[in-house]
């Protein structure tokens, strides 16, 4: 498939999801960390709180360090709520929690700053 413009490109990758009720995409060699926003824009089915949690200890925590989940749980749900069941939000968190310590201190610094990360990494 040949693209020459950014719609053009945006309409090629519509037709090819629009059947499928979810799918899997991998961009390589992306450079900006915007592309797949302004390209995209499928719009993206919202988890519940409780899969969003799931999907948050899945990606933040290795086989048998899952208690350590647990005293954060709460400040977890708090954080989680600002992303809004979306899993592109919970993943751009989880790699910012990712680089922190798991404590409550840490968990609280990220949860006074989600909305101004979130803004800045232009997830809508």
């Amino acid at each position: 498939m040949d693209a020459n413009t950014k719609s053009e490109l945006q309409s090629i990758l519509r037709n090819s999801v629009a059947s499928y009720q979810s799918f899997f995409l991998v961009l390589d060699d992306v450079w900006m960390a915007n592309v797949w926003i302004d390209y995209l824009q499928v719009p993206v089915k919202k988890l519940s709180i409780k899969t969003s949690w799931e999907m948050l200890c899945m990606l933040l925590f290795s086989h048998g360090e899952e208690e350590l989940a647990y005293g954060l749980k709460e400040l977890g749900f708090q954080i989680l709520e600002k992303c809004e069941g979306d899993p592109r939000k919970i993943l751009f968190v989880a790699r910012v929690l990712r680089k922190k310590e798991f404590t409550r201190n840490a968990w609280q610094d990220v949860l006074g700053s989600i909305i101004n990360l979130l803004q800045k990494c232009r997830i809508r």
